[in-house]
């Protein structure tokens, strides 16, 4: 209807004189604005925006139409946040013609709106435009929030607590300290104290709109506090509070978990003002509770994260206990299958940066753990069912890593810095978009502050000429933009034979995925050029080795193995090696694709040379006789394109006229069939033993 309503005015905005409709535009234009700007719908606001475009167009008398057009055109009516809080805020606060009515819509529409996240855009934005046009002479509208806060409508309620929250929060002209010089201020201000009592009194933090009534409050908290004001002193008032804000330490809702943060920082501020600070520690403590609710996954997030956001005088009196507490949470939940990867996450970023700023407070066997669990975060690849949950843990650990001028990182012995590097460097190179930016960004910070010689754990850490590539990812204008030149860098790393290692899971990775072709390539160019080659690939081989039955390389590993024996020049013995290795990854394994990556493999190596072709071959002739008539099949296929690549196969005597038997029997075998199969590999193993002996 109200896309209809749009393109009737649309219409007639084509279809009659300027002059005719022109007295009827100062009446619809307050009503097109609060369309184009608070809709929920994208078609009509655009259908708002091109009726505003047509009437001013037409008639020149749409209010500040040169500015309302430019703003209201169609790219910038996309997002919903932008519409609602730079928009709609712009043009309540500088156009009076359109306040009165964009202040009502709100009010009246949109924070009782069905829709929770509408009516939480519609409370910021009357809270930014009490910024600029302050509420408390606004007695109607305030009037109609505080009759509404304590509503049977739920979502009307909802709206007006939050709505209530962003005006206090914003609007400067509003004083508890002065709640006496007006009458519906103090009302306010009574209100606001005695609202989280009340709510309870009426049973309404339970049930369906229970969180609703959490995700209010708390944002009321928030709010109230962060304008420096201190806690109700009434004892029954304060109980209440706190007990609104350690409900919502135990939600499960992502929507109040955010505000609970808020709320708990700005809260924990506020008792620290008290003259008498008497509940400052007692509420402390009660948040380090949670941590020893290792079930409580949720609760113990939302306190991990909310101490990191702590003032330093807030948490310095139990900064040590935070931090044993939540270490004992990590080593009991870390390598649990039930774990909440986004919690661990939280609680490893959380005590990397708590011992950075409480270095003095905190014990050293308690920094010591700090960085073995650093270092295990930074080492986490777990894959669930919900993918690559290790990736969340992995980059909140570089998140929590601070340079230069860290004393935590300076305080860590050598080799763990070491392995710091090693593992950031790894992760740069793993190329995944997720946290991609973020490692070479941490990267080369840590080359600055390695290079800078200022930390004696950290001189001759590494070779200079490796410190001065980190260096080089990160320009004067900030992180090297260009991924393929980042890329570049990157690969020279492996010339260090102390990161090499590190480096090679991630590249193997990058090598097997086609979408990263063009970072493979790189990396081939900078391995063929490099004198360090022969060294590369062995390290390559030993990590391959020890990675043979890990479930996440398995398979990148058989691919990277066939993508180096094609493009990088190698010698007969690498050669000879990495068919051992690629069949160890296969050896018991039930994955057929595994199998079928590795027949790749063998029938690379047969046309490099006869030596290749007799290692090979003990592989293919188990291939070949495989159970999986699907795996017998494809190895027969790609040994008969093999052996047709094979020099002077079509020659006269020698391994050449013999081979040509084994192709044919290759291409008219049925190896669907196990019996036929059987007598054919049988065959083609003689041929290729009688062949080799012909040719020794």
């Amino acid at each position: 209807m109200r896309d209809a309503a749009a393109y009737i005015c649309w219409s007639m905005a084509r279809a009659y004189d300027g002059r005719q409709i022109g007295p009827f535009v100062d009446r619809l234009a307050p009503a097109l604005i609060n369309v184009v700007c608070f809709d929920r719908a994208l078609n009509c606001r655009r259908a708002a925006s091109a009726v505003i475009q047509e009437l001013a167009g037409r008639t020149q008398r749409f209010p500040h139409w040169l500015d309302v057009i430019g703003r209201t055109e169609f790219a910038e009516l996309s997002l919903l946040e932008h519409t609602f809080l730079q928009m709609g805020v712009h043009f309540a606060a500088t156009y009076e013609v359109f306040r009165e009515a964009i202040i009502q819509h709100l009010l009246t529409d949109k924070s009782t709106h069905w829709d929770p996240a509408i009516r939480r855009l519609a409370a910021q934005t009357l809270g930014r435009i009490s910024a600029v046009v302050p509420f408390a002479r606004r007695d109607p509208a305030l009037k109609i929030l505080l009759e509404r806060a304590l509503s049977a409508d739920l979502n009307g309620r909802h709206g007006a607590i939050l709505s209530l929250a962003q005006i206090i929060g914003n609007d400067r002209s509003l004083n508890v300290e002065a709640a006496g010089s007006s009458e519906l201020q103090a009302k306010l201000w009574r209100t606001v104290k005695s609202l989280f009592e009340e709510l309870k009194c009426r049973n309404l933090y339970v049930g369906m709109g229970g969180e609703f009534m959490k995700e209010g409050s708390l944002a009321m908290v928030e709010q109230y506090c962060a304008r420096g004001w201190t806690v109700p002193k009434e004892e029954g008032l304060r109980s209440s509070w706190q007990e609104v804000v350690l409900s919502g330490v135990n939600t499960e809702s992502d929507v109040v978990q955010e505000v609970t943060v808020s709320a708990v920082v700005a809260f924990s501020s506020a008792l620290l003002k008290e003259s008498t600070n008497v509940h400052h520690e007692p509420f402390l403590k009660a948040l380090l509770g949670v941590f020893s609710r290792h079930e409580a996954a949720f609760a113990v997030s939302t306190v991990a994260r909310s101490t990191v956001l702590m003032a330093d005088e807030v948490l310095r009196p139990l900064a040590n206990d935070f931090v044993r507490e939540a270490l004992a949470f990590l080593r009991a939940t870390f390598g649990s299958e039930l774990r909440r990867s986004e919690t661990v996450a939280d609680v490893v970023g959380a005590v990397v940066r708590l011992v950075g700023r409480f270095m003095g407070e905190v014990e050293e066997p308690l920094r010591q753990e700090v960085a073995d669990w650093l270092i295990r975060a930074l080492e986490d690849h777990t894959i669930t069912k919900q993918g690559n949950v290790g990736l969340l843990v992995r980059v909140a650990a570089m998140e929590a890593l601070k340079t230069p001028d860290c004393p935590f990182l300076n305080s860590m012995a050598p080799e763990q810095l070491l392995q710091i590097v090693r593992l950031v460097a790894g992760e740069a190179v793993f190329k995944r978009n997720g946290s991609y930016p973020l490692a070479v960004k941490k990267l080369a910070a840590l080359g600055k502050w390695i290079g800078e010689g200022k930390q004696k754990s950290a001189t001759g850490l590494l070779p200079e000429e490796t410190v001065k590539l980190m260096v080089q990812l990160e320009t004067d204008q900030g992180v090297i933009s260009e991924e393929l030149e980042q890329y570049a860098v990157l690969v020279k790393l492996f010339d260090c034979h102390q990161l090499t290692p590190w480096l090679w899971p991630g590249l193997i990775c990058v090598i097997a995925d086609p979408l990263l072709e063009p970072f493979t390539k790189v990396f081939v160019a900078f391995l063929r050029a490099s004198p360090q080659r022969e060294q590369v690939l062995e390290t390559f081989l030993k990590v391959a080795t020890d990675k043979a039955k890990d479930g996440r390389l398995a398979l990148p590993l058989l691919v990277s193995a066939n993508a180096l024996l094609t493009s990088v020049p190698t010698s007969g013995e690498w050669q000879e090696k990495v068919a051992t290795v690629c069949w160890s990854v296969v050896k018991g394994s039930a994955n057929p694709k595994k199998y079928l990556l590795v027949a790749d493999v063998f029938c690379t190596l047969v046309p490099l040379g006869s030596a290749n072709l007799g290692n090979a071959m003990r592989f293919l002739y188990v291939l070949l006789g495989h159970q999986l008539p699907r795996v017998r099949s494809y190895t027969a296929t790609e040994m008969y394109t093999a052996l047709m690549a094979v020099d002077d196969l079509e020659g006269d005597g020698g391994d050449g006229s013999q081979l040509m038997e084994a192709v044919e029997l290759l291409q008219t075998t049925d190896w669907l069939v196990a019996a036929e199969a059987r007598a054919a590999r049988e065959r083609i193993r003689a041929i290729v033993k009688q062949a080799l002996s012909a040719s020794e």
